[in-house]
C-alpha cells in the first residue's frame, strides 16, 4: 500500500511536532519547572543537623532529636523553586543547614531569599517557604533544646497574649504553608488555645503515639520576640518541646475546627 506525498507531509510534520513536545518537555522538567528541590528529605533517615548563621564564625548549633529534626524536614519540604544563578553577587547572611544522614552522606542548603544554595547549586525560591525556614533556623540558634514541660490539669497556654502575635503559620508537611492573617481568626484561636487543658503527659521523645511522623498538622506562633511556639498536632494529642500530651477533648475538637479550614 502506497502512502501518498501528501499523507506523508502529514506523518513527517506530526512526528516532528511530537519530537519537538518531548524535548521542550524534558527541558522543562530536567530544569525549568517549579518544583519541590528539598522534597526527598525523610526524618527518619537524618543523624543530625548542623544550623548556623553563614556569616563565616562557624559557631553550629546540632539538632539531634526527632522533634526539631521533623520541624526542619517539614519546613524543607515547604519550599519551591526553580535552578536559576542570580545576574550578580547575592549579599546577605542567611541560615544554613548541613543534614547529616544515616548513611553518612551530607545535604546541604541555606536560606538565601529568593536566592537560595542547595548543594552547591543555585536555585531561586518563593519568598514565603524560605523566609519560614529562616525563622526556623533562628529560632533553633536561640533557643537551644530546653526540657520545658507541662503537668496534667495545666493549661499550657493561659497567658498567650494576642496582642503580641505576628503571625501564625500552619502546614500539614505536604503542601506550602499558609497563615491565619486576619485579626479575628488569630483571636480565635488564641482564645482556644488558653482553654487547653493537659489530660496525660508521655515521656520525652516518646514514639507512642508516634506524632513525629503521623500527624494532621503544624501550627507556628510568632509573637516577633522571642522563640516561636511550634506544635504539632493530631486530634486528641499535641506534640512540644520532645512532649506528647493528651488534651481535653472539647478543645482538642475546638482546635480542629478552627484550623482545618485555612489547610483545606
Amino acid at each position: 500500500m502506497k502512502i501518498s506525498i501528501k499523507n506523508r507531509k502529514r506523518v513527517l510534520i506530526s512526528v516532528a511536532l511530537i519530537a519537538a513536545i518531548v524535548v521542550i518537555l524534558a527541558l522543562y522538567l530536567s530544569s525549568g519547572a517549579p518544583a519541590k528541590p528539598l522534597g526527598q528529605l525523610e526524618a527518619s533517615n537524618i543523624e543530625y543537623v548542623d544550623v548556623c548563621l553563614m556569616n563565616g564564625n562557624n559557631n553550629m548549633t546540632r539538632v539531634d532529636d526527632p522533634v526539631q529534626i521533623s520541624e526542619i524536614v517539614a519546613a524543607a519540604h515547604a519550599v519551591v523553586a526553580t535552578k536559576e544563578t542570580p545576574a550578580e553577587s547575592y549579599a546577605g547572611t542567611p541560615v544554613g543547614y548541613f543534614v547529616h544522614m544515616k548513611t553518612g552522606e551530607e545535604v546541604t542548603f541555606d536560606t538565601g531569599n529568593p536566592y537560595m544554595k542547595i548543594d552547591g547549586e543555585w536555585y531561586k525560591a518563593l519568598y514565603d517557604p524560605v523566609e519560614a525556614l529562616d525563622q526556623l533556623g533562628q529560632n533553633i540558634m536561640k533557643t537551644g533544646y530546653a526540657d520545658i514541660s507541662y503537668d496534667i490539669g495545666s493549661r499550657p497556654f493561659a497567658d498567650l497574649d494576642t496582642s503580641r502575635i505576628t503571625e501564625v503559620r500552619l502546614s500539614n508537611g505536604l503542601d506550602p504553608d499558609c497563615s491565619i492573617e486576619d485579626p479575628a481568626g488569630i483571636q480565635s484561636l488564641t482564645d482556644i488555645m488558653r482553654e487547653i487543658v493537659v489530660v496525660q503527659r508521655s515521656a520525652r521523645f516518646s514514639e507512642s503515639p508516634d506524632l513525629y511522623s503521623d500527624y494532621d498538622y503544624y501550627v507556628n506562633i510568632d509573637s516577633g520576640a522571642g522563640p516561636t511556639l511550634s506544635l504539632t498536632v493530631k486530634n486528641p494529642y499535641i506534640l512540644m518541646y520532645g512532649y506528647t500530651y493528651t488534651i481535653d477533648a472539647e478543645s482538642a475538637n475546638a482546635l480542629d475546627a478552627a484550623v482545618r479550614p485555612y489547610l483545606s
